[in-house]
């Protein structure tokens, strides 16, 4: 695993001075959960204000921050409390993030009725993703997201 080329005063930079004092304070309450690294991009879930914790997301190039998401509803300015709490927990220990193969590599070594049955099951029970790989598939752009972070949590939601 590449070493992280990003620091505290980076992540710090990222964010409001509020939304850092707080990501601060999940990152030593451990609310950051599950984090994984794959590939180049880092995953977590962040236990927040909601009775779910959020997703989070954080693609990585050169061991630097590219992007980062997070599925809170979170919209003033840089990076929310959940995003900079898992920062800060990677930063901490980087040595334990166990690393997994990206969803690339994990779909590579499946066979075509394998990835037909996962993606079948995966429809049933998620409304709009049969709409969503037939406007895929046929070369037509949604104008819509597959996912909405805003959306409400429910047992088909989890990661």
């Amino acid at each position: 695993m590449d070493d992280f080329k990003f620091t505290e005063k980076q992540i710090r930079r990222r964010a409001t001075e509020q939304s850092f004092e707080r990501g601060e304070r999940y990152a030593r309450q451990g609310r950051v959960l599950g984090i994984v690294r794959r590939g180049d991009r880092l995953t977590a879930l962040c236990a927040g204000s909601a009775p779910y914790p959020y997703r989070v997301s954080i693609l990585l190039e050169g061991g630097r921050i590219a992007e980062t998401l997070c599925t809170c509803p979170y919209d003033w300015g840089g990076d929310c409390k959940h995003i900079i709490a898992t920062l800060l927990t990677a930063l901490d220990a980087p040595e334990d993030i166990p690393e997994r193969p990206t969803l690339a590599e994990l779909l590579n070594e499946q066979s075509k009725d394998r990835l037909i049955d996962l993606i079948s099951e995966l429809a049933d029970s998620m409304p709009g993703l049969e709409d969503a790989l037939d406007d895929w598939l046929t070369g037509e752009l949604p104008e819509y997201k597959l996912y909405d972070p805003y959306g409400p949590y429910d047992e088909y939601d989890t990661w």
